[in-house]
């Protein structure tokens, strides 16, 4: 048997896709319906193969690499029904091995799925000419460093350019408007996504990546990222020497 994970934004295609693979002889499939759900589902049941719409929101290329690092042999195929060549790019990257045309019939579906738990590497005719196009006009990025930013969300990327600039957490909070624990949950998701296991590391790979820091509204609210040493004071003169 083969277990597939099906996880996509819209309940009523969820369901219809694992309807139908519970009339297959050889498919067992679930559902879910948030990235969020789905990875808890990814790494309790360790399905054979994982199909994920590109409708849902989050982080997808970030979803494709967690669960291709968890659990072995898993085959993640992309269900896409639109040119969003940024996610499909990231995820081919990050493990996924099929873009599968999410308005092909069921039965087309299933065929896609025994071949993809196979092996197999799919990608439909039609969308041939298009991946050539976006490989064509897509910057690639020019190193590993450049590949970790990447995964950043908008914000999260300008928190490490906050830090970047040397700034406090409270002093990141006050120039984005956040509180004081959203910055440390932005913090926390940056060191992961960049693979670092500190802030000084994070703000190392993101000068190699070629970011620059934030410039704040008033310099005088941020110091020196490096406090200069203070020189001990030298202990008097014994009189008796």
């Amino acid at each position: 048997m083969t277990r597939v994970l099906v996880a996509a934004r819209d309940r009523l295609i969820v369901d219809a896709i694992v309807d139908w693979f519970a009339e297959e002889p050889t498919l067992v499939a679930s559902g879910e319906t948030t990235l969020a759900d789905a990875t808890v589902a990814a790494l309790r049941d360790r399905p054979d193969v994982v199909l994920v719409g590109l409708d849902l929101p989050g982080d997808l290329p970030g979803f494709v690499r967690r669960v291709c690092g968890a659990v072995a042999g898993v085959r993640v195929g992309l269900l896409a029904d639109t040119a969003d060549t940024a996610t499909v790019l990231g995820c081919l990257h990050e493990g996924a091995t099929a873009v599968i045309d999410r308005t092909a019939p069921l039965g087309v579906l299933a065929q896609s799925v025994r071949a993809v738990a196979g092996g197999a590497v799919i990608v439909p005719p039609d969308l041939v000419p298009w991946l050539l196009d976006v490989l064509r006009t897509v910057d690639l990025p020019a190193d590993e460093w450049q590949l970790r930013v990447r995964r950043l969300s908008p914000r999260e990327l300008e928190v490490l350019r906050w830090l970047m600039s040397g700034a406090t957490r409270a002093v990141i909070a006050r120039e984005l408007f956040l509180s004081v624990n959203t910055v440390r949950t932005h913090v926390g998701r940056v060191l992961e996504k960049l693979d670092a296991h500190s802030a000084l590391e994070a703000i190392a790979i993101a000068r190699r990546a070629g970011i620059e820091p934030a410039i704040p509204r008033d310099p005088q609210t941020i110091g020196p990222t490096v406090p200069e040493r203070r020189r001990r004071p030298r202990p008097p003169d014994d009189p008796s020497s």
